[in-house]
C-alpha cells in the first residue's frame, strides 16, 4: 500500500509559481522590472515547480517489512519492530497522522493529510487512515497503540 501526498497539495506550488509569471510578466509587459528583477523571477518560479514535483514523491509505503517513509529529498525505512503505534492528529488546519516508535519519538508522516482549504481536502482521508491503522495493528500485536 502506498499512500502519497494528494494532487491538491502538490498543486499549491503550481500556484505560486503561476502568481508569479503574471506578476513578472506584468511588470515585464509594464518596463518596470530590471533584468535582474526577471532572474530573480525565473529562479523563484523553478523553485516552485521543483517543489512541487519533490513535493508528488512525499508519502510512506507499508511493506512486509515496515513503512518507507518518503520526504522531499530522502526516504527512511523503519521497521516494523520500531513502530509502536498511530495516532491521528486534529490541528487547527489540518488532520494528520502521527507515527509512534518504541524509543518514544514521534513522527508526523506525509501522507494522509487532510487540510482544511480547497486544494488541501482529501475525500479518502478516513478510509487511509483506517487501511494505515489496519496495516499497524497487523504488525504491532500485543503492544500498545497510543490513544487518539
Amino acid at each position: 500500500m502506498v499512500l502519497r501526498v494528494t494532487p491538491g497539495r502538490a498543486a499549491e506550488w503550481l500556484v505560486f509559481a503561476a502568481l508569479f509569471v503574471l506578476w513578472g510578466a506584468y511588470d515585464f509587459a509594464t518596463g518596470d522590472r530590471g533584468p535582474v528583477l526577471v532572474i530573480s523571477d525565473v529562479a523563484l518560479v523553478t523553485a516552485f515547480v521543483t517543489m512541487y514535483f519533490l513535493d508528488r514523491r512525499r508519502g510512506i509505503a507499508v511493506t512486509a517489512e515496515g513503512l518507507r517513509i518518503q520526504g522531499f529529498l530522502r526516504a527512511e525505512p523503519i521497521g516494523w519492530s520500531r513502530v509502536s503505534g498511530l495516532e491521528l492528529s486534529d490541528a487547527t488546519r489540518q488532520r494528520r497522522v502521527r507515527l509512534h516508535l518504541t524509543d518514544g519519538t514521534v513522527r508526523g508522516l506525509p501522507a494522509p493529510q487532510d487540510g482544511r482549504g480547497p486544494l488541501q481536502r482529501d475525500r479518502a482521508f478516513d478510509e487511509k487512515v483506517a487501511r494505515l491503522k489496519a496495516k499497524v495493528a497487523e504488525h504491532t500485536a500485543g503492544e500498545p497503540q497510543p490513544t487518539p
